[in-house]
């Protein structure tokens, strides 16, 4: 899971993802750590459509959506997470599948001391108003980098902070949409034109498309 305004991430190595185990992992990392989401945004896995998880969080009061079917980019915030976490962790674990939890561990610890490009700042520093102290500071500074502050001096510190990210998330965001609209493809289609789908579920040999059909009804401008 990924937080959509700090990039915090938190990921756990599971056997398996049946809705149990999964709302169990939900309320031991993201509950009893950050207290109750407002809204979370999911794929149509099983687990999120199960009655389990309908059920616990209609008991929290948490707004629920989900992103379109075979369309990872509908969140992309958190496929990017879960691409940077599993290339590196296949490699460093072929070896040693034992290692595997602690490996997942140290991966998350760099993403959230890292700087994030959309926000400017680290997520660590976003979540908790300073900046991690790293095992070379511990190990080399015999002083603190920042001194001590007062409670007003803090808060003031980490309203800053947000307020600078948020105009740095706006800014990328636009950025990403001026690319995004400039790369577009504004093909627009009628009933009975012919048109070659999509094949959504494809192995490595399968065709890039299915057979020409023909367009019988039109849903929306863009369906």
């Amino acid at each position: 899971m990924v937080d959509q305004f700090t990039k915090w991430p938190e990921a756990v190595a599971t056997g398996n993802q049946d809705a149990e185990t999964t709302a169990n992992i939900f309320m031991g990392n993201i509950v009893s750590k950050f207290g109750v989401p407002q809204k979370i945004i999911t794929d149509q896995g099983r687990q999120f459509e199960s009655a389990t998880f309908k059920g616990q969080w209609e008991g929290l009061q948490i707004e629920k959506a989900r992103t379109s079917a075979f369309y990872p980019q509908s969140n992309g915030i958190a496929e990017r997470c879960v691409k940077t976490l599993k290339e590196p962790l296949k490699l460093l674990c072929q070896n040693a599948t034992n290692q595997r939890d602690q490996k997942l561990n140290h991966f998350l610890m760099t993403l959230r001391f890292s700087k994030h490009c959309s926000t400017g700042f680290s997520s660590f520093e976003l979540l908790t108003g300073h900046q991690p102290r790293t095992i070379p500071d511990t190990k080399f500074c015999t002083e603190t980098t920042e001194s001590w502050r007062s409670e007003s001096e803090f808060l003031n510190s980490h309203k800053r902070i947000h307020e600078k990210a948020s105009k740095n998330i706006a800014t990328q965001k636009e950025h990403y949409s001026k690319y995004y609209n400039k790369n577009i493809n504004d093909n627009k289609l009628d009933i009975q034109d012919i048109v070659a789908r999509k094949s959504i579920k494809q192995g490595s040999l399968s065709k890039a498309y299915i057979k020409p059909s023909v367009v019988v009804e039109k849903i929306s401008q863009t369906n």
